[in-house]
């Protein structure tokens, strides 16, 4: 069959159209798709771990990251780090996530997801298949506000805390929540003397350039939740447990992170499980509210 020049020229530009909406209606690389749900979205990575990228309600780039657990430790229990770092099995039920994970000294690790509109509802459990018991078993919860480096050039960090004017680089990023962000506005909550400044050096907030890292514990063992304040004073990035027992950790320059370590048992036997309830996320309000939140989270 034959086309005139006009009836190419007029087949030309449709199918050029077609041709470019097929391209761009697929993600670009370097890109999240935005979350059109009315809850978070749970992105696992490297290979479904226990260290999840949310991204919030009508966004595209992660808000935070979690790591569920970092560390798990306890007395007769050696110290087992990097847990995020190992594979788990995973199972899906409609929107919750079931992780299990099997660890040395006899450790399981499981863990539950569900996904909340500002956040994610955590159940962590820990189950002893050893002969020995365990005691004061703990986990170093690890939320941060960055994924530096990440993946398939995926970097990210939330930029109501962390202004554009910080390149995404892990060093820079680290370094400015410690001297500017976390100095004042980074604050463990305990129900008898309500909010706690995190940082040993507020005064004098300079990084060791020598031990990024360095962080010590608290003296108090009841800091259930903490938070820090956004930029603007009008946002709030929280985690919170159900537990007697937990201790803050100061801030460091290495990343833009904060944690805290409950306690999941105080004595776990061999064949015993013991399990924490946690939530993390966001919150629009003030100190006053964001305790009351915590409050109503740990004793409905």
């Amino acid at each position: 069959m034959m086309y005139s020049h006009r009836c190419r020229k007029r087949l030309f530009i449709p199918v050029c159209f077609w041709l470019i909406t097929i391209v761009f209606s697929f993600p670009v690389r370097g890109q999240y798709e935005e979350n059109r749900s009315t809850f978070s979205k749970l992105i696992r990575n490297y290979d479904g771990r226990y260290d999840v990228d949310v991204i919030l309600p009508g966004t595209s780039s992660p808000a935070c990251r979690l790591l569920l657990p970092e560390i798990i430790y306890g007395e007769g229990l050696k110290e087992i780090r990097s847990v995020h770092t190992y594979e788990a099995d995973w199972n899906e039920s409609g929107t919750e996530l079931q992780g299990s994970l099997l660890l040395d000294q006899g450790v399981e690790c499981d863990l539950w997801l569900k996904p909340a509109p500002e956040g994610v509802l955590i159940k962590i459990s820990i189950i002893n298949r050893s002969q020995n018991t365990y005691r004061n078993v703990r986990v170093d919860i690890c939320a941060a506000l960055t994924h530096l480096p990440n993946t398939d050039n995926m970097d990210w960090s939330n930029r109501d805390f962390l202004p554009v004017s910080v390149p995404l680089d892990r060093d820079l990023q680290g370094r400015y929540w410690y001297s500017v962000v976390t100095p004042g506005r980074l604050k463990a909550w305990t129900p008898d003397r309500d909010w706690i400044v995190m940082h040993l050096k507020s005064e004098n907030p300079e990084p060791d350039s020598e031990n990024l890292y360095w962080h010590a514990l608290s003296p108090t063992d009841n800091s259930m939740g903490c938070a820090v304040i956004s930029s603007d004073k009008e946002k709030f990035f929280y985690q919170v447990w159900k537990t007697e027992h937990s201790r803050h950790q100061s801030p460091f320059a290495g990343n833009a992170c904060m944690h805290l370590v409950p306690q999941v048992a105080k004595e776990l036997p061999p064949g015993k499980t013991a399990t924490i309830e946690g939530k993390a996320g966001f919150y629009e309000g003030t100190w006053e509210g964001l305790a009351a939140e915590f409050r109503n989270f740990i004793y409905p």
